[in-house]
């Protein structure tokens, strides 16, 4: 038997091309095969919209339709004797793992869990979602009885209404929403601060929005500096915990750890005047006053948001390049003296991508590596990465560059194949 139910939404699906934005999913949820589709308008396109959004269609559901095997009956078995409240209790979780991972995952504000309620009428809340069942999937009927009047009415507000703010979907983002999904996966605490904090940018309540971005900032920013000092400097937890105290506030700790800390290149990707801005409001609104400064441009608060989220992404990304740091060096000394080559360097870039450089040194009288050679290599990093992540598809998310010294590029590999270049 198959159950199906409908959680209404609004939302735009942008992608570079119509198929693109058919987003659907698989998953198993507590022995059930879950299906999630969205259903809405037909796709539009326009050429007067940027490559990666000319194409886009409206969502107007979360079709979601749990099926069990052959011998299963709890489905027939809570349909039959009306058990509406377990069917909440059953559909309601499939649904909040659905609408988390989307909102999260694909950085969707606007679009949130639903939320249990005292005194519910689940049968209203099944009307609500618009539960129907199906003995073969062609043929589907209604889980409960006939609508009362004005039962319609009181079913759409009860039933999980996403709100009147319309939300965007990028498609690309959305083979990390399906393994978010597939996998049940909590989003880190700085994602949904980040997403929280853009909701209300968009809502134009900057004052929570300032709040949310910079709890989200000062999470990520502990979880760096706690990476950066046990992997790279070897220091003891109890120490780290002595210079993490909130006497070290997040405006000192902006003012010179960075610096010490990041490339650079990555120092030059923000403003960081903006960021202890942004830091100020937020102290000016939580010890102080309760409110913004005032005289403070809606242009100023954006940007200065806008900072505090860059700044909150990177340090999440080099915090995880950190704490592999020592995975890291293992590959690379194990290809290194396998195949007698300069340890390669290994980036663990986001969704499971890696990008691989080596530089080789030769004396004039050495022939570069042949192809074979270099093949052999990238054998054994492809190994090694499977072993550590079982999501790594090497055709996909493997990209090595070989140099000879200095930089002169030699060959690539790249979707499954070596290619040997002419010393770009």
């Amino acid at each position: 038997m198959m159950i199906r139910l409908h959680i209404p939404v609004n939302l735009y699906v942008l992608g570079r091309t119509q198929e693109s934005l058919e987003v659907q999913t698989t998953f198993s949820h507590e022995g059930f095969v879950c299906s999630l589709r969205m259903t809405g308008t037909p796709p539009l396109s326009s050429d007067n919209l940027p490559e990666e959004s000319r194409h886009f269609r409206q969502a107007l559901q979360l079709q979601l339709t749990l099926s069990e095997g052959p011998q299963g009956d709890a489905l027939q078995s809570l349909i039959e004797s009306r058990a509406y409240q377990d069917l909440v209790a059953l559909l309601r979780p499939v649904a909040n793992r659905c609408l988390r991972g989307i909102r999260n995952f694909g950085i969707v504000p606007h679009l949130h869990e639903l939320r249990d309620r005292q005194r519910e009428d689940y049968e209203t809340t099944l009307r609500g979602w618009d539960v129907d069942f199906s003995h073969d999937g062609e043929e589907w009927e209604s889980v409960t009885t006939e609508p009362q009047p004005f039962a319609l009415l009181t079913a759409a507000l009860a039933g999980g209404s996403q709100g009147q703010e319309i939300a965007e979907l990028r498609a690309d983002r959305w083979p990390e929403i399906e393994e978010a999904i597939q996998d049940d996966l909590p989003p880190q605490s700085e994602q949904e601060f980040t997403t929280n904090a853009i909701e209300h940018l968009r809502l134009k309540n900057f004052r929570l929005a300032v709040v949310e971005s910079i709890i989200g900032l000062e999470i990520v920013f502990t979880r760096y500096l706690t990476e950066y000092l046990r992997v790279h400097k070897g220091t003891p937890k109890d120490r780290i915990k002595d210079f993490l105290s909130p006497n070290f506030t997040l405006t000192t700790r902006l003012a010179g750890i960075l610096d010490l800390t990041l490339d650079p290149k990555d120092l030059k990707i923000i403003d960081l005047r903006k960021v202890m801005a942004a830091v100020r409001w937020r102290n000016e609104v939580t010890h102080r006053t309760g409110h913004l400064p005032k005289g403070l441009s809606d242009k100023a608060i954006i940007e200065g948001i806008a900072e505090v989220l860059t700044l909150t992404n990177l340090l999440s990304y080099r915090a995880q390049q950190v704490s592999a740091s020592p995975e890291i060096r293992d590959i690379s000394d194990y290809i290194s003296k396998r195949h007698n080559l300069s340890r390669p360097r290994l980036w663990f870039l986001e969704n499971h991508r890696v990008l691989a450089e080596f530089e080789v040194f030769r004396l004039p009288a050495q022939a570069f590596p042949s192809a074979e050679e270099l093949n052999a290599a990238i054998t054994d990093i492809i190994e090694r990465l499977r072993a550590r992540d079982a999501r790594f598809r090497p055709e996909e998310h493997l990209h090595v560059r070989f140099f000879e010294f200095p930089r002169k590029l030699r060959a690539r590999w790249q979707r499954g194949d070596l290619e040997l270049t002419e010393g770009e």
